[in-house]
């Protein structure tokens, strides 16, 4: 594979791996009347109609709710990759599935409350830290019925200041970050989700970011632990964690341009340690 544009995954079970999480489920098989398909590449989604009262309007993945058709999308790796990945996710997402139990409805909520004193920049071995942008979406499914969905998005880092050697990280390469659930449109025109719900914390197409990751060796992808939204110019936080500790004035970048950010973190952040 190019290493130009090696593509790993970044995965997050309901984003984080430091135990918080989201548990709301939508499972649903309708016709689409939300939006036209999403095209696998573009960064401005389309319209979506008024969630008032659901949520959604105000979520940063609402973009989810565009369901990317499976007629137009082009898988981003091989076969042996992708099952691969298959074979990691399926556990997970059949738990999800049958948790939802064939459920039409959406339980709406979310995680509220402090976070303790995690630290700002943890000492996690393995863990990588990357600006990159959001450049592209696809969904894919463990399942030939397309009800066990996972999302799949596509990164292109720009700035690595910490990463294991053995990843060949760089400015310019496609990673891609992964969660669990997803919207997919069937060649019939059903429409199939599972494990949706409005987040407040999440990536958003088109946006740069400021990411902690965590790399996966089955199927050679990444999980998610926290980012920050760095679109602006200025440093804000996409994690409930450091929402919280912005909000108590114990942050140390955030509000902090992104050239002081780019000059700032190589001093604080840990070492790797070499294997």
């Amino acid at each position: 594979m190019n290493s130009k544009h090696l593509r790993l995954t970044v995965f997050t079970f309901l984003l984080l791996v430091y135990g918080f999480c989201d548990s709301h489920y939508l499972l649903a098989q309708t016709p689409d009347t939300q939006s036209g398909p999403a095209s696998q590449n573009t960064k401005v989604l389309q319209p979506l109609p008024d969630r008032t009262g659901t949520g959604w309007n105000s979520a940063h993945n609402r973009w989810q709710l565009t369901a990317v058709d499976l007629q137009s999308q082009v898988d981003t790796v091989s076969p042996i990759v992708r099952t691969q990945r298959n074979r990691y996710w399926q556990p997970t997402l059949e738990i999800a599935y049958k948790q939802a139990n064939g459920s039409t409805t959406m339980a709406v909520g979310g995680g509220s409350g402090s976070y303790g004193p995690a630290p700002e920049f943890p000492d996690v071995e393995g863990s990588v830290w990357a600006i990159g942008t959001f450049e592209s979406v696809h969904v894919y499914a463990t399942d030939s019925d397309y009800h066990l969905l996972y999302t799949e998005m596509t990164i292109e880092l720009e700035n690595v200041f910490r990463a294991p050697e053995y990843l060949n990280l760089s400015a310019g390469i496609l990673i891609d970050c992964a969660v669990s659930g997803g919207r997919v449109k069937l060649p019939n025109g059903i429409i199939n989700s599972l494990q949706l719900s409005p987040n407040k914390h999440f990536p958003q197409p088109g946006h740069k970011y400021l990411f902690l990751l965590r790399h996966i060796d089955q199927g050679n992808f990444f999980i998610i632990n926290k980012s920050w939204d760095i679109s602006s110019g200025i440093v804000r936080p996409e994690d409930p964690r450091e929402e919280d500790r912005a909000a108590r004035g114990a942050s140390t970048i955030n509000g902090m341009s992104v050239n002081d950010l780019i000059n700032y973190l190589p001093t604080v952040l840990p070492i790797e340690p070499k294997k």
